[in-house]
């Protein structure tokens, strides 16, 4: 999405929202989300870019979206346990 200059527009507005991303097919949804990360890890891989994240004290590291999908279930899992365990709630 575009930025507009707005500062009251939310991820659900736009041309593409995650809520219309989430109503494709899951085949369609998967080809999307490829097409997304394949175009962002190119510019992210560009050494401009990576200077530019480094002087902000950045590093880059791409994460294929299955991999990801899955490390984010996994550590959901895994502090979901600890947020039982210790009984923690939103106050």
């Amino acid at each position: 999405m575009m930025h507009t200059g707005q500062t009251n527009q939310n991820w659900e507005q736009g041309p593409v929202t995650i809520r219309a991303l989430r109503s494709l097919p899951q085949q369609a949804f998967a080809a999307v989300r490829d097409a997304i990360y394949t175009v962002t890890k190119t510019v992210l891989e560009q050494p401009d870019m990576q200077e530019k994240l480094k002087a902000q004290g950045l590093t880059v590291q791409t994460e294929a979206p299955d991999a990801f999908g899955a490390r984010i279930k996994r550590e959901t899992e895994m502090w979901a346990k600890v947020i039982r365990a210790r009984n923690i709630s939103i106050q």
